[in-house]
């Protein structure tokens, strides 16, 4: 049996996954709702919902999520059966680890993994860039978003509640789970998540990497004993560290949290698009906004060529 804990605070978005496992999964099932209004954080309700559970496998989901294939769950418990060291499956994640107040993905197709699509709240699809994998593909850190696991693994590794909030808690878990067991985004599985948070389009930030992420990655202090980083070329480490400053360094976010945030990731002014998200993120913002939509019309007469 598979126990789906969900953290949830908004009902509808629960009553629309609950509806959504009835159509899609062929086991036997329970779901065990951590009731959640800021009560406890992701790592406390998770471990509570856990001990709750009565299935072998353990599904830690978002509320706000949608399987898109029927039948998908008989597809990710087969690859526990294939692979007998496998400890944990998710649907994003990346290929390397390294040693930084980072989040999951690296800013590189090569080191990218996901087989989910985002709609925003207007129902568009939003540009993931990294690979769709179809085959086998391993991992050392996944996203939250989707987390399936046998209860064992779980009592062995449950999640550490000394991570406050909402962040870091997944990456914790599952890079703590990769120094022992195969790790894996679950090939030809899609996932829908469907965010319900609008974002402000006249600032050009996301409220999920302001200043509540940005203090989440500098508080996280992950238990190193046992743990292994990946090492990297400097040049690949510069592109990580260039990525999150500008991703993270957004207008919702206090001048002293982004000044602390670019003391940590250790890079030069000349190197970190000159200051700009750091000293003008607005305007950074709008750049980059202008870029990115540059890009994408060019994607769009590519496949309209491609499909002529």
């Amino acid at each position: 049996m598979i126990s789906f804990i969900v953290s949830t605070y908004r009902a509808a978005d629960f009553t629309r996954l609950e509806a959504n496992l009835a159509a899609t999964v062929d086991a036997r099932y329970e779901i065990i709702p951590v009731e959640n209004p800021g009560r406890y954080s992701l790592t406390e309700a998770y471990n509570i919902g856990a001990r709750q559970a009565r299935g072998a496998f353990l599904c830690f989901v978002h509320e706000d999520v949608v399987f898109c294939d029927s039948h998908w769950d008989i597809a990710v418990m087969d690859r526990f059966t294939v692979h007998a060291d496998l400890g944990l499956l998710g649907v994003a994640g990346s290929v390397l680890r390294p040693d930084l107040p980072v989040g999951i993905f690296l800013a590189d197709p090569s080191l990218d993994r996901a087989t989910i699509r985002h709609l925003n709240e207007s129902n568009t699809m939003v540009e993931v860039r990294c690979t769709y994998p179809d085959e086998e593909c391993v991992v050392r850190a996944l996203d939250g978003v989707f987390l399936f696991t046998r209860r064992e693994v779980w009592e062995r590794f449950p999640f550490d509640e000394n991570i406050q909030g909402f962040h870091f808690y997944d990456i914790d878990f599952s890079f703590r789970i990769a120094q022992h067991y195969r790790v894996e985004v679950a090939p030809k599985l899609m996932l829908e998540h469907v965010s319900t948070i609008p974002r402000d389009t006249a600032k050009g930030y996301r409220p999920g990497y302001n200043a509540s992420w940005v203090t989440a990655a500098l508080e996280y202090e992950p238990q190193r004993e046992g743990l292994k980083f990946d090492e990297l070329d400097p040049a690949t480490l510069l592109k990580i560290k260039r990525y999150w400053f500008s991703h993270a360094c957004m207008p919702g976010c206090p001048f002293g949290l982004r000044w602390k945030y670019w003391r940590r990731l250790g890079i030069p002014l000349s190197q970190s698009y000159l200051g700009m998200p750091l000293f003008f993120p607005g305007f950074f913002n709008f750049v980059k906004s202008k870029v990115r939509a540059r890009r994408r019309i060019k994607q769009l007469r590519h496949y309209e060529r491609m499909h002529r």
